[in-house]
């Protein structure tokens, strides 16, 4: 018996030829007008012929003409042909149109202190078109479908990537009032491993902000190590510590105060990102055209 993957009847290419066989009058005309080599059609109807048990085309004096039984299995790859074809049709209106779901993935930070807040203008602007924000510190992958757009604050944001760099973001670090009150301002970086320190976790220790709040511990233990900004910037809220954050995050925690500029500032630039096959997807314009100029009017906050 042969396997349903392995099944020529349940195989749109030898499926095609025998449309172009039927269509054509006989492999070799078929092959010449398809651009195909004729012993590669012979081979496939055979095996269609085969898996089928009996013959589907009649041979007489080089013309194939289709028997009872290739009759109805020519019908059905019509049919499968034709619906194959509205469904591309579809496909290619509904990417004309900015409308349906949006998938777009960010980092919990910027999901959460930034794009979330922002989407209500979108939405206003773009009613049919429905965001579902993913919010992760992982890369998923835009060119296996994980999503349809990614925002990345990052140096190399991807090979086989389309999109625009929309702006800037800077770091500093940041300590609560409360923190200040109880130990002081740290005079200079230099001084600051005599403070309470949060670092970075492991799963964000990639980060540019990472590595400098390595250097700024000087081999002294943390206070605490977080593996995601939000809870980072909770905990520098509350007086756990002082931490290097993105501005834009730690200007909009209740009663804490921008120290200083971690390092030079860490710039890192800002992508609205695509997989280059979905470059003309009207959702995906309509989304990067919007967020790219949103970032560049808030590149007060952002730096």
């Amino acid at each position: 018996n042969i396997a349903m993957n392995e099944n020529p009847l349940m195989d749109a290419t030898h499926l095609s030829v025998l449309l172009a066989i039927a269509r054509s009058g006989s492999p070799s005309a078929a092959a010449a007008k398809e651009d195909a080599q004729p012993a590669t059609l012979y081979r496939q109807i055979d095996a269609l012929e085969k898996a089928a048990g009996a013959k589907l085309f009649m041979r007489l004096r080089g013309l194939w003409t289709p028997t009872p039984l290739g009759h109805k299995l020519i019908e059905i790859a019509a049919g499968l042909e034709r619906k194959l074809v509205d469904f591309s049709l579809a496909a290619a209106a509904e990417d004309e149109k900015a409308a349906g779901l949006l998938r777009v993935t960010a980092s919990d930070a910027f999901a959460g202190f930034y794009l979330a807040s922002r989407l209500a203008g979108f939405a206003a602007s773009t009613p049919g078109i429905t965001v579902e924000l993913i919010v992760t510190n992982l890369r998923l992958d835009l060119g296996k479908g994980e999503a349809d757009i990614a925002i990345r604050p990052h140096s190399h944001p991807g090979n086989g990537l389309f999109g625009r760099r929309a702006g800037r973001m800077h770091h500093g670090l940041f300590a609560s009032n409360a923190y200040i009150a109880r130990m002081g301002l740290p005079v200079g970086a230099e001084h600051c491993a005599d403070h309470e320190i949060i670092a970075y976790g492991r799963e964000i220790a990639h980060f540019d902000a990472a590595h400098f709040t390595a250097a700024l511990l000087r081999g002294k233990t943390p206070v605490a190590r977080m593996n995601d900004l939000v809870s980072m910037a909770k905990a520098v809220e509350a007086g756990l510590g002082l931490a290097a954050l993105p501005n834009f995050v730690g200007r909009q925690l209740a009663g804490t105060r921008y120290l200083m500029p971690a390092g030079n500032g860490l710039p890192v630039d800002i992508w609205v990102l695509c997989h280059e096959s979905q470059r003309k997807n009207a959702k995906v314009k309509a989304f990067t055209r919007y967020f790219a100029n949103q970032i560049k009017l808030d590149a007060s906050l952002l730096q």
